[in-house]
């Protein structure tokens, strides 16, 4: 991992932020009585949380606009802002509103960047703990099916009754329900597997591959499929960040730091001419 690729990671982790805010939450949920109730939740339990509706619009807008800053260019203070805002909304979004594990794993992502970018990393330490991240994201998730339903998780109908009664309807999943729903279950299981056998991400190329295949088409199909879940870029990038060793995954780092660069010249360039 280097500096170009958690630059380029960071990217779409703060345009997925921004895309599905948090920050629009309502100010009665600042009021004092709301207030006693608070107990940080999260990763990021210790950080102090807004008891005000003023000094929570102060946090907002430095989160917007540090975020957007970052996507111009890829400061890492304005990162490094962005983490801390971001980290306080969403204490507040998880403690009153609907929250999701996947944010924990989008800020333990973006401060991750934030810390390759401060000490400018450029060494396979980083890409280790990322690996190692994302393999406890997903190491627990397969945990918790496990202890709920065994090795046996997702063969049985409760996956058809998810499936139905939880999440949004789409003509894909009808079709699918009707004439294929061995589909589910195959799908379901193959997802547990991935989970459980994770960390073998850390050790073995072959089943790095396959396990970050498996997950990741699962993240990309599950909106098309069962709808919702608009949070999956996050997971797609973590997963794709494992594969930072890779020759083409550097050279795509390297041709959109290329790339950002070239745009920011040609606008300097327009602009010192009509000057």
């Amino acid at each position: 991992m280097n500096a170009n690729t958690s630059k380029v990671g960071a990217a779409f982790l703060v345009l997925n932020t921004l895309w599905f805010s948090r920050a629009t939450v309502n100010v009665q949920y600042l009021q004092s009585d709301m207030i006693s109730h608070l107990v940080p939740n999260g990763l990021f339990y210790v950080l102090p949380i807004p008891t005000t509706a003023f000094i929570f619009t102060i946090v907002a807008a430095l989160y917007f606009i540090s975020g957007l800053f970052y996507l111009g260019t890829f400061h890492k203070y304005a990162l490094l802002i962005f983490f801390l805002a971001g980290s306080i909304v969403d204490n507040i979004q998880v403690n009153f509103a609907d929250g999701g594990h996947s944010r924990y794993l989008q800020y333990s992502l973006l401060l991750h960047a934030t810390m390759a970018l401060f000490l400018q990393a450029d060494s396979k330490v980083y890409l280790k703990s990322l690996r190692s991240l994302v393999i406890a994201y997903y190491f627990i998730a397969g945990l918790y099916k496990l202890s709920v339903a065994g090795l046996g998780w997702g063969l049985d109908d409760s996956i058809f009754v998810h499936a139905v009664a939880v999440q949004a309807s789409t003509p894909l999943k009808e079709y699918i329900l009707t004439h294929m729903p061995e589909f589910f279950r195959i799908g379901a299981y193959l997802v547990f597997l991935a989970e459980i056998l994770s960390p073998l991400i850390f050790f073995y190329r072959p089943a790095r591959w396959l396990i970050v295949g498996v997950l990741f088409v699962f993240h990309i199909g599950f909106p098309i499929v069962w709808g919702g879940h608009g949070d999956f870029v996050v997971n797609c990038v973590g997963l794709a960040l494992c594969l930072s060793d890779e020759v083409w995954l550097n050279k795509i780092s390297l041709a959109y730091e290329s790339s950002r660069i070239s745009f920011i010249k040609m606008i300097t360039r327009k602009r010192d001419l009509n000057v």
